[in-house]
């Protein structure tokens, strides 16, 4: 799930991403402390236990998405095997 801010609130929106071109993922501690610390609205649903991840992209803008970078290169990769089987 895409994390964006839009004005004061955030939202969760279902995200492709092409593996092809994930350039790297590293975990984006800066999310997790505004959850934890701010006062701004975060959809139902997220939790102070949740982690998140930034997915580079090559010539592309980053996503911040829900998960850990070991959990999101998983669901990149697996999804690529399907891809190929199918």
């Amino acid at each position: 799930m895409r994390v964006e801010k839009i004005d004061n609130n955030f939202s969760l929106s279902e995200v492709y991403v092409n593996p092809e071109s994930v350039s790297y993922v590293m975990e984006n501690v800066h999310l997790r402390r505004n959850l934890n610390e701010s006062k701004e609205a975060w959809p139902d649903g997220v939790s102070q236990l949740h982690r998140f991840s930034t997915i580079h992209m090559n010539g592309h803008t980053p996503i911040n998405v829900v998960g850990d970078p070991a959990l999101i290169e998983q669901k990149i990769f697996e999804s690529k095997k399907m891809l190929l089987k199918g």
